[in-house]
């Protein structure tokens, strides 16, 4: 789980770096960055992810359920003060208390949420003691942690008491970074896990490989493709959380049958893919239109190079921009 997650570089790192059978959950307290966050695990084009916007509290009755936890928390942002005037400008040691206890909170949400065997990763961008070693410090005390060793990168420089890394600018390639793992103590245990068949005869219209590791659900009149893995794990979360994505959004049920969604068009499918020049492309995600090649009616990639950039309904002798509105570019690009 990714409980700070937004805008989600670090989500899709974190995917990036584990196993393909591993599912994550990617967390933002706030609306508009949770927005953010899908769009940008959208255009990742990851199946095992899904995305919620809650507020930490909501976690906290949840028990050993967890591998993994990272906590990036809001702090005074110490380490942003060369690259922005506004952090040195707004930072003061109320800030910094405050940071403190909100960090403390997280924690003590999530804290019972992770197996034994598993792990928690705590960052900031920030470089006092109270936001830092600190609020680890009281997790160990309670005997149930440990400092999890790990082979930081040339530059950084280790934290007080030996809890986690710094990064600092001029010793490292970071503005202000600081970093630790915990393990909780114990060993994970191997769960066996029977995944079913999968299945997409309710979905026809919509031309979908479906991968052996994969299930295509339906929610409400929304089909989701996601990895089977995700499924379990989402079978098993007993607590109401707020999900704005779960997986990938194939495709709407509409009055007229399936239609495509432009999450579909972040994946390997099946749909026919029109090239299109650099120009093209541009215009193309600013939500305008353009001549293209006569093709019968229907549902249509736009490609540049290769890479899909969206969908298109092809009228015949025009075509319907579907690139998502609140994406498109508004400024001038040549």
């Amino acid at each position: 789980m990714d409980a700070c997650a937004a805008p989600g570089g670090k989500t899709l790192a974190m995917m990036d770096a584990l196993p393909e059978n591993c599912a994550g959950i990617a967390n933002e307290i706030h609306p508009h960055r949770a927005n953010i966050l899908c769009e940008n695990v959208t255009k990742w084009g990851l199946d095992n992810v899904a995305v919620c916007n809650n507020d930490t509290w909501m976690f906290r009755n949840l028990d050993a359920f967890f591998d993994l936890v990272l906590i990036d928390a809001p702090c005074s942002g110490e380490g942003m003060f060369r690259k922005d005037p506004n952090a040195r400008s707004e930072w003061n040691v109320e800030s910094v208390q405050k940071c403190a206890e909100r960090q403390g909170v997280i924690i003590n949400n999530l804290i019972n949420s992770i197996k034994s065997g598993g792990y928690l990763i705590y960052a900031t961008c920030t470089f006092n003691e109270s936001e830092n070693e600190t609020q680890l410090q009281e997790i160990l005390a309670t005997g149930e942690f440990e400092v999890q060793p790990w082979i930081a990168p040339t530059g950084s420089i280790p934290g007080r008491n030996g809890i986690g890394h710094y990064f600092i600018p001029g010793r490292s390639r970071s503005e202000g970074l600081f970093i630790a793992v915990l393990k909780k103590k114990g060993s994970l245990e191997s769960q066996s896990i029977t995944l079913s068949p999968s299945s997409k005869e309710s979905f026809s219209g919509l031309d979908i490989n479906v991968l052996p590791h994969q299930e295509i659900v339906q929610q409400q009149k929304i089909a989701h493709l996601r990895s089977k893995i995700l499924g379990l794990a989402m079978s098993r979360l007993k607590i109401p959380l707020r999900f704005l994505k779960s997986g990938i959004a194939v495709g709407e049920l509409t009055s007229k049958g399936w239609v495509p969604m432009h999450d579909l068009a972040m994946t390997s499918c099946n749909l026919v893919g029109i090239e299109c020049s650099k120009q093209e492309a541009l215009m193309y995600l600013r939500g305008e239109t353009f001549p293209i090649p006569p093709y019968p009616p229907g549902y249509y990639l736009i490609r540049y190079k290769e890479v899909n950039l969206g969908f298109i309904k092809h009228l015949g002798t025009r075509f319907n921009n579907l690139y998502p509105k609140t994406w498109r570019i508004r400024m001038h690009l040549k």
